[in-house]
């Protein structure tokens, strides 16, 4: 029967090792067809990056995958960018968010090959030629005053920008947003800067004890750490220390609210961290400040709060927790966001 629809013009089937040999051969051109794909678009995607064809949102998707290719080095260190283009670079750490930020940094030389921090400076010229150097503290640590998110690069002075009291009348009432250091900074410091600069720093939230001295343990409230906007500041304790529980250790477990004001003022930034600073040690002498070439202790945002006008500080020796009495003059370091 089949021989007879064979001669009755029937169409042949083409044998089965012929038909498995079609099948391989389909599938290694697409998969080499597919691989083609992939390197011809990665090249193409770099030629458009560096001619600016492509969107910021489709550059930042490549930055925090970078690839090897030498038409993506990017320089290295701090120093060698402009402020216009570390605004640029935070927006893009932005971007990619908290997966990809540490990539985007490295990829910037902004952080090392082992994921920390470069150590590199930045040096900021005020009108009135006082120079001193910044680095880079955090990646998207700093919230935005405006709640739409955290801000890419966070910086701090490595050196004093001023020396100056806390508040005149030695009181600590009201706390940092109260201060006199902070409206020095707002009137005198800040329109120091250069338009360079001025121009790209982003307004953040900064969480601070704003009632200051407690008379009563009783009277201590968490509620009392708010937050207000700031484009320059001074870091709190926890901020540069990590995590504390100094009242606990000194007094006992009643006291441990104490400790819960300070600590709820911020994070350990990423610097300080990977430096090992803790508030009994600064391993890599990352607290150390001076003043007009001498070495001297300097400000954080945070009040003692119980009993006391003080409020906490470096020391002038480095190490990283102190106390201060709110009319002392001690070292202003001041931190910015881009």
């Amino acid at each position: 029967m089949t021989k007879h629809m064979s001669k009755m013009g029937g169409k042949r089937r083409p044998p089965r090792r012929a038909v498995e040999t079609l099948v391989v051969a389909g599938l290694c051109a697409l998969v080499a067809a597919a691989g083609f794909w992939v390197a011809y678009s990665g090249r193409l995607e770099v030629w458009l990056a560096e001619r600016g064809w492509m969107s910021s949102f489709e550059e930042a998707q490549q930055v925090a995958q970078p690839s090897s290719s030498p038409q993506q080095a990017a320089r290295d260190g701090l120093a060698t960018y402009t402020w216009a283009e570390l605004s640029d670079i935070s927006r893009q750490i932005e971007a990619v968010g908290p997966d990809g930020a540490l990539s985007a940094a490295q990829h910037f030389g902004l952080a090392n090959a082992d994921g920390t921090l470069s150590s590199a400076l930045r040096v900021v010229t005020l009108s009135d030629g006082t120079q001193f150097g910044v680095r880079l503290v955090g990646l998207l640590q700093d919230e935005r005053a405006d709640g739409r998110g955290p801000v890419g690069l966070s910086f701090l002075a490595a050196e004093c920008v001023g020396h100056r009291p806390m508040r005149a009348d030695g009181s600590a009432q009201g706390g940092w947003p109260g201060s006199d250091l902070r409206a020095w900074i707002e009137q005198e410091l800040a329109p120091a800067l250069p338009a360079e600069l001025a121009d790209y720093l982003v307004p953040v939230a900064k969480r601070s004890n704003q009632t200051g001295r407690v008379e009563d343990l009783a009277l201590v409230d968490v509620a009392s750490v708010a937050p207000s906007a700031e484009l320059l500041w001074v870091p709190s304790a926890v901020e540069v220390c990590g995590p504390v529980s100094w009242f606990e250790d000194a007094y006992g477990p009643n006291h441990a609210r104490l400790d819960e004001l300070v600590n709820a003022e911020g994070a350990q930034y990423q610097l300080f961290a990977q430096g090992g600073v803790t508030a009994r040690e600064d391993p890599a002498g990352l607290c150390a400040r001076s003043w007009q070439g001498v070495p001297c202790g300097w400000w954080y945002r945070t009040p003692y709060v119980l009993l006391s006008d003080a409020y906490y500080g470096a020391l002038d020796s480095g190490y990283p927790a102190g106390t201060f009495e709110a009319g002392d003059a001690q070292g202003v370091v001041v931190g910015f966001c881009l």
